[in-house]
């Protein structure tokens, strides 16, 4: 006796690959961080540029607080929606992903890297805490300048999966990734572009996650004919 192997169907109707529940879930939470990190840096501000980011930073201390600890948590979910859509997706899209997922992976440590400047605005270290204009500048330029990286490195990860698909992808898929990556790059520069446009630029990128949590299981990964003596779930010896 024999019997189907049980898979689970995407949309259409085709296999869901392994992983790819999990890819979703990272995917999606990763986007909601990014926009509530978005957003959490659109309500602290920007430090004053001729002095007073001492006072700045305490009256931005909660957002500041909060804004640091998402910082983390993105990487972290940037990190696992990288590793688990590697498994969701074929072999040879997986190899061509390789760049995508070591820019990835450079992303979440200029995260983390930025996130420890953030620290330095709230979290003294041994008792040391930021208590001069000058240390609190040289902190600003850290936060700020690893910001602008972690933008830059968005938009090149867009760019390299749409260059990974662009054989299996749609050419919608195409286009919309590359407005997307354009987006991301110009919404590192915040100060050039002012709180409404780069709100709206970055908010791009947050959807571009979204659909990615949505078409992650591949179409091109169908599921395996079934010989029509097993479609009972049983085989004649």
């Amino acid at each position: 006796m024999a019997s189907v192997p049980k898979t689970d169907r995407g949309p259409g109707g085709d296999r869901e690959p392994p992983g790819a529940g999990g890819a979703r879930l990272a995917l999606a939470v990763a986007a909601a961080l990014v926009a509530a990190s978005v957003l959490l840096e659109l309500a602290v501000g920007e430090p004053p540029a001729d002095g007073g980011i001492l006072t700045w930073m305490d009256d931005q201390r909660p957002g500041l607080i909060v804004l640091d600890e998402v910082l983390v948590f993105t990487g972290l979910a940037l990190g696992a929606a990288a590793f688990t859509a590697r498994r969701a997706v074929d072999r040879r899209l997986g190899e061509r992903l390789a760049v995508a997922h070591g820019l990835v992976g450079l992303t979440v440590v200029m995260l983390f890297v930025t996130s420890l400047g953030g620290g330095r605005f709230v979290y003294p270290v041994h008792d040391i805490a930021v208590e001069n204009e000058d240390s609190a500048a040289l902190v600003a330029g850290w936060f700020y300048g690893g910001q602008h990286m972690v933008w830059l490195l968005y938009g090149t990860v867009v760019l390299a999966v749409v260059v990974a698909a662009r054989h299996l992808a749609t050419a919608w898929f195409t286009r919309v990734g590359v407005a997307v990556a354009v987006c991301a790059i110009v919404g590192s520069y915040p100060d050039a572009l002012g709180p409404g446009p780069t709100l709206v630029v970055r908010l791009a990128f947050v959807a571009w996650l979204i659909l990615l949590a949505i078409v992650v299981p591949v179409r091109a990964v169908a599921a395996p004919p079934v010989a029509p003596e097993l479609v009972d779930g049983s085989a004649r010896g």
